[in-house]
């Protein structure tokens, strides 16, 4: 009965958003867009999932003039302008920057024949139809993008009731409902620029870290606390493959150095927390044999570069969502936690991670590093 209320609740606020947008804007024809404006926000894996959209945007508009609408970045936020390349979006318009109203006039101004919304998977129905107007009283002659993807209520039904597609594949689906053709694989267009890549090299070879077979990465930190691994369970993992002849880089940001000081001091171990642009660090991943992270922005830069990936997820969201491409990477996710699917912004006890215990990882990197072309399991459960 409730998986039925839960259903009837998303057919019912998307079908008003749908019909709304039918009645607000017009249709385009893909041949006469000229001009196109996308608006996507969010962190650092807000972002990368958003590539492929953006390369399917780019791909059904190839001589459009792209534009994107976006918010500017900061010490512990990455804007998206940072991961596109020019190939792909022609301009960017951070949101901060301009007053509302000024940057209403600025974007009436471009004369855009289309605008498209990649928005946030747990967006709010009334901040979609406020999102909606907006667009309408900007004046855009056709747009799109407005949608219900995962509510709050009732967590635990949905959890077990409904199939969530990960945030790649959702936006590629929102494109291809609206008209667009989409591609069968997931493309990434990182502005990873030969600069950064010699960058990369020549920062490698400095220490001795040439052979990327011998890499692997460790990403310990993530910003929401209770999307981290303990860092003693980490640490126990660094150990291990230090004691069989790897070198452990350890990638992240800034406010990650504290916990990845907390590993135990070894020649081989390479702390780069906070020494690295986000597109650097694409870099240094595309240069390791695997990498082990938390459920963070860093983890969807690694196999957006094509590192194998094993993730460490917590109960906090609902299965799936960001879960990097299956096919050639991990996820440890524990299910049938008492409190799983909380979307809680704090935790107080992290039991979900706590329980994947390191001799679980290290089993699947044993076996990932000795036989690099067996397919792994995709998905491993660590609840007992």
């Amino acid at each position: 009965m409730i998986a039925a209320l839960v259903r009837l609740d998303y057919r019912f606020k998307n079908g008003l958003l749908r019909w709304l947008a039918g009645r607000l804007f017009g249709s385009f024809d893909p041949a006469r867009v000229r001009r196109v404006l996308v608006l996507r926000v969010g962190a650092l894996g807000d972002g990368v999932c958003a590539l492929p959209a953006l390369a399917a945007i780019r791909a059904n508009f190839p001589t459009a003039q792209i534009d994107l609408l976006t918010r500017t970045g900061g010490e512990h936020r990455v804007s998206l302008s940072e991961l596109v390349p020019p190939t792909v979006v022609d301009a960017v318009t951070f949101i901060e920057q301009t007053a509302p109203l000024r940057l209403a006039r600025h974007l009436r101004r471009q004369n855009y024949d289309l605008f498209i919304e990649l928005g946030q998977v747990h967006a709010r129905f009334r901040d979609q139809l406020l999102h909606l107007l907006w667009a309408r009283w900007v004046g855009f002659p056709a747009a799109f993008g407005w949608e219900i993807a995962a509510t709050r209520w009732f967590r635990r039904v949905q959890e077990k009731t409904r199939s969530f597609p990960d945030e790649r594949t959702r936006l590629l689906n929102l494109l291809a409902a609206n008209g667009l053709r989409v591609p069968c694989e997931q493309r990434f267009p990182l502005a990873l620029r030969i600069a950064d890549v010699i960058f990369a090299d020549e920062l490698l070879a400095r220490r001795g870290l040439g052979d990327p077979s011998r890499n692997v990465a460790l990403v310990v930190g993530a910003s929401r606390s209770q999307n981290r691994w303990p860092i003693g369970h980490f640490d126990e993992v660094s150990r291990w493959l230090l004691g069989r002849g790897f070198r452990v880089l350890v990638v992240g940001g800034r406010e990650d150095a504290p916990l990845a000081a907390q590993l135990t001091p070894h020649a081989a171990l390479h702390d780069f927390t906070g020494r690295l642009t986000p597109v650097q660090s694409a870099a240094v991943l595309r240069n390791c044999a695997l990498c082990v992270a938390n459920d963070t922005g860093t983890m969807h830069l690694a196999y957006a570069v094509g590192t194998p990936v094993l993730a460490l997820f917590s109960a906090r969201d609902y299965p799936g969502l960001w879960f990097p491409p299956l096919a050639g990477h991990h996820v440890f996710r524990t299910e049938n936690v008492p409190c799983g699917v909380c979307l809680s912004a704090r935790c107080t006890d992290n039991v979900c991670l706590k329980v994947i215990s390191p001799g679980l990882v290290i089993d699947v990197l044993e076996n990932l590093l000795t036989h690099p072309n067996v397919t792994p399991l995709s998905l491993r459960n660590a609840w007992c």
